[in-house]
């Protein structure tokens, strides 16, 4: 057997089912439920004919949770940045503001993006994404597995029954990790849309709540209201 073969067998496969489990992670990450940074990682700014990276023409903050905040380094980086985040976050909400820097006194423009609503339709469409790209990513981890086995069995076709079943365990042991992790990743992120869809949902009936009460007590005080009139006439 060998040995050097084999693992370059193992290595390559573990690089790359790393690659497509990585690029599932950064889809998850893409698909905004909180401010994420690393959902404005994929965003290219082209300024003068250049394509740069949003770090290298703004500072990126987050307020909250559910917010960026954005100061463009020069005035001039405003509108390409601004498009640049559209162009991979249409879902966004925009706002700009004009606020004054404490250090030098002038006045910039920062621009705020905000997270949609987990309303029933946004909470829907995450969790088909979310099962779409699990299904693709696995469907392309399967087919790693299947490369890596059917490379082992045949540089190992003279080799021990013991030495390749070694060598089938090792295999399966990388695409169980990586099985195991992407599945994890998924619960994860669907817990993350359903937590929000919950708080959304929560945050609706309070809203329902309170605007009854207030017409409940309107309709107390317009009937108060009437009494007195009759009473005083």
């Amino acid at each position: 057997m060998n040995n050097k073969t084999i693992n370059e067998i193992f290595d390559e496969t573990k690089q790359k089912m790393n690659g497509h489990t990585m690029l599932f992670y950064f889809h998850l990450s893409n698909l905004c439920i909180t401010a994420d940074p690393m959902a404005l990682l994929s965003a290219t700014v082209k300024i003068e004919g250049q394509d740069l990276n949003l770090e290298d023409v703004a500072s990126v903050s987050i307020p909250n949770d559910k917010q960026f905040s954005v100061l463009p380094k020069d005035k001039d980086y405003l509108v390409p940045i601004t498009k640049a985040i559209k162009l991979e976050h249409p879902e966004f909400k925009l706002e700009e503001k004009e606020e004054k820097d404490e250090i030098t006194g002038e006045n910039n423009i920062v621009i705020y993006y905000t997270m949609p609503e987990m309303n029933q339709e946004r909470h829907d469409i995450c969790m088909e994404l979310i099962k779409a790209d699990f299904d693709a990513t696995n469907t392309k981890l399967e087919a790693i597995f299947s490369q890596g086995s059917a490379k082992v069995a045949l540089k190992m076709a003279n080799a021990s029954e013991e030495n390749m079943q070694l060598a089938k365990d090792k295999l399966q042991e990388i695409y169980d990790w990586h099985t195991d992790t992407l599945k994890k990743l998924k619960e994860e992120k669907e817990k993350e849309v359903e937590e929000a869809f919950q708080a959304y949902q929560t945050g609706e009936q309070e809203e329902s709540k309170a605007t009854e009460e207030k017409q409940a007590a309107e309709g107390i005080d317009q009937v108060f209201s009437m009494d007195m009139s009759s009473v005083v006439e």
